[in-house]
């Protein structure tokens, strides 16, 4: 099968038809663009047509996604898939979403959507993974872009999961127990607001045999693992060496090839937008105007709430709501699957939100939303096109709601900020922790909370801001916000790194971005050290001991002890975690040993590892340290990876197509990148196999010729094009390369004139 490169028609120019003027394209020697126009509109169009050209395969998968609609291309492997996203009918919520924007917003995405078929029109040929598929390419509409903003929400969205998984523990356990194990706090929190006390600790342990009422709960889902997320900061003018701002930014996603973000420059009178995009969406999500840097982590949130549904016992088409009864929305949508016959699927829905689980009792639950609710989405990020310093910015970011997040704000006056975006609902009567009903009136959302209860930081004292998932506020305003925060471990390192530093500049922010410290484990080498001797009988043991204590603190590719310890971690962490989740199991609710417990309880047992609190079956803390050390080397020495494979070797990346298990085994090794890297979930340099940097970013808005920009991959979405991993190897070994696009060497235009007509295979 041959599949030609993608070409766009003759270097005439290229007709579109919406234009009001005419565009330039220059692109650079990696397709790095600069898309000059007359106004916002117009580059928009350009912004449009280019991400057409370079990755219109991954902005169709982002729409297929969140409509469920991936059947109708990859066929009946993915249909569960597609069921799962049709529970959210996410085109229709998207439609919906359109009608309630502004006409601004909907004219920027018309106009990126005019300039996306654009740039479909003036292809010669498809994206090769349409001719795997046997599939045509389809035109973009507006609500597409909606979509892909959805998805991206889905991405980012968890919260419900950690309530379904903790809610036998709320039905069953005494609120002693529940307070210290679903506790949010964790002593080495670095929360940018505080409280009037300062410091912050974790509730009582219980006393050990503390009981509960009896009772069957519901089976749990698995576990919540450690998911690591992103880090951003902003340095303000006293902490540099020139003194202007820096921002610094690296979110953590799934990392794939292509990457999730593609690099653009935007210019239209008064206005010099450049940094990362997002294929699919106008604008520009991370990067600078010239005036302001912005960076964001994923706040972690909760904007899900599981409701329960009281239907009528007389006519299970109703349910109760406060003042009476009323009807279920069912709505019927057809899910097509290439290659076999569609199907009919069925979605009922409440005034909350769509019934998505069943409790214990037999009863629906629905899920309330913010992504599925016309007030609480926009695109209104577009907007800090125009921020001239932080207060701009800060007014902007306090209304766009997308996914809420941190975000950082650097501008050119040397001036910092920091404010959690996004629509935060208002609970009323109840905490968001489990689900409950909304039937009688007293429990509920009071639409937004109030703008005085947002967070935000603007000019802090010590000249420093910085988030990386973490709970950012005190515990008593956080409980508005959520209960669910990544574990302390990178915003920790990152305030050290920081500490009161001087004389910072780009160079310094990239070194932090790939710092490799790995301090939490420093526990688990005290625990190891401490209870096995050095004269072990077991050779193994003792080697793997020695590994342990020559460790060098960071997950460098080249150690040994760091993949030794990281096993011990995981192994002794989940038998603490079991063994607190005790009181439940004895109780006959063995299914609630699922219920997830953050990592602040878990560390301050191993940290003081009280002796009432001894789990089952050893003789004292040194036993259960020394066995689980053993065990884990037991394992090791018999796994496929054996117990020496340095942590490179075990961390390996394994970057890839995203759908690359359904391509012709001919292109799988063409599209997938396989290297030993650096890095881990609690270093501010995250990397797992498939997980890390999506970018990392360093910009002083006012020189954006010094800002550093690494992304994995390349500009092309096409694995036979020369950009589709030619900015790779530098991403992979931290090597800078620069924000700003180079030298022009190709140009494109685009006029206005008739409207062409978008291609099919």
């Amino acid at each position: 099968m041959m599949i030609g490169l993608l070409v766009l028609c003759a270097a005439a120019p290229v007709d579109v038809a919406s234009l009001s003027a005419p565009v330039r394209i220059e692109l650079d020697a990696r397709s790095v663009p600069t898309i000059t126009a007359s106004d916002m509109l117009d580059a928009t169009r350009g912004e449009g047509f280019i991400h057409a050209r370079d990755r219109f395969f991954q902005m169709d998968m982002m729409r297929r996604f969140a409509a469920g609609e991936m059947a109708a291309l990859a066929g009946r492997l993915v249909v569960d898939m597609d069921r799962q996203a049709r529970v959210n009918r996410g085109r229709a919520t998207c439609e919906a979403i359109y009608e309630s924007l502004t006409s601004a917003e909907q004219s920027i995405l018309l106009a990126y959507a005019e300039g996306v078929n654009a740039g479909l029109a003036a292809m010669e040929k498809n994206p090769p993974e349409y001719a795997m598929f046997g599939a045509t390419m389809t035109a973009w509409t507006p609500v597409d872009s909606l979509l892909v903003n959805l998805s991206m929400t889905m991405t980012l969205t968890g919260s419900s999961d950690q309530e379904l998984d903790a809610w036998p523990a709320h039905r069953y356990l005494s609120p002693e127990w529940l307070s210290f194990l679903l506790s949010p706090i964790d002593p080495r929190d670095r929360p940018m607001i505080t409280g009037p006390d300062g410091a912050e600790t974790l509730p009582p342990l219980p006393p050990a045999g503390t009981t509960i009422d009896p009772g069957e709960p519901p089976a749990g889902a698995n576990p919540r693992r450690e998911l690591p997320g992103s880090n951003n900061w902003a340095v303000a003018g006293s902490r540099t060496r020139d003194g202007g701002a820096l921002m610094a930014n690296d979110p953590h996603l799934l990392v794939t090839l292509p990457g999730i973000w593609y690099r653009i420059r935007m210019l239209w009178p008064d206005t010099d937008l450049m940094g990362l995009s997002l294929p699919g969406l106008p604008g520009v999500v991370i990067g600078t105007n010239g005036h302001v840097a912005w960076g964001f982590t994923n706040a972690t949130i909760d904007r899900q709430d599981y409701v329960i549904v009281e239907v009528d016992p007389e006519d299970s088409s109703r349910y109760r709501v406060p003042g009476g009864w009323e009807s279920f929305q069912d709505h019927e949508d057809v899910i097509e699957i290439a290659g076999g016959e569609s199907e009919v699927f069925t979605s009922r829905w409440t005034r909350w939100g769509p019934v998505v689980k069943t409790d214990h009792e037999g009863r629906p639950i629905a899920v309330s939303w913010t992504a599925l609710k016309p007030e609480s989405v926009n695109i209104n990020i577009v907007k800090m096109a125009d921020a001239r310093n932080v207060d701009d910015a800060v007014a902007v970011m306090r209304g766009w709601y997308g996914a809420p997040q941190n975000v950082v704000m650097a501008d050119s006056s040397g001036r910092i900020a920091w404010v959690l975006s996004g629509w935060l609902p208002a609970r009323r009567g109840f905490d968001g922790r489990s689900p409950v009903s909304w039937a009688d009136g007293t429990r509920g959302w009071d639409g937004p909370l109030d703008e005085s209860l947002r967070p935000v930081v603007i000019d802090p004292p010590d000249g420093v801001l910085y988030t990386a998932n973490n709970r950012m506020v005190n515990a008593e305003r956080a409980r508005l916000l959520g209960h669910e925060w990544a574990t302390p471990d990178r915003a920790e390192r990152i305030g050290v790194l920081l500490g009161d530093r001087g004389e910072l500049d780009e160079s310094d922010m990239l070194e932090m971005q790939l710092d490799t410290a790995a301090p939490a484990l420093e526990l688990y080498r005290r625990m190891v050290l401490e209870s096995v001797p050095e004269d072990h009988p077991d050779e193994m043991v003792r080697r793997a001991r020695e590994w342990v204590a020559t460790w060098n603190g960071r997950s460098d590719a080249d150690q040994v002890g760091m993949g030794i310890l990281d096993r011990y971690r995981r192994s002794t962490s989940r038998h603490v975690r079991r063994s607190l989740l005790t009181p439940l199991v004895e109780h006959g609710t063995a299914a609630a040993i699922m219920t997830p417990v953050p990592s602040g309880p878990i560390r301050f047992v191993l940290e003081t590892q009280p002796e009432a609190h001894l789990p089952v079956g050893y003789d004292s803390w040194s036993d259960f340290n020394r066995r689980h050390f053993e065990d884990v080397v037991s394992e090791m020495v018999s796994s496929e990876d054996g117990l020496e494979t340095p942590w490179g070797e075990r961390n390996m990346s394994v970057v890839a197509h995203p759908l690359i298990t359904a391509l012709p085994p001919f292109l799988r090794d063409a599209m997938s990148i396989r290297q030993p890297q650096s890095g881990y979930w609690g270093s501010v340099r995250v990397a797992s196999s498939r997980f890390g940097a999506s970018a990392r970013l360093v910009i002083d808005p006012a020189h954006p010729e010094r800002a550093i920009l690494q992304t994995p991959g390349g500009q092309s979405g096409h694995y036979d094009s020369p950009h589709w991993a030619d900015f790779h190897d530098e991403w992979h070994r931290g090597e800078p390369t620069p924000l700003m696009p180079g030298a022009t060497v190709k140009t494109i235009e685009l006029v206005p004139g008739p409207a062409a007509t978008t291609p099919s295979e």
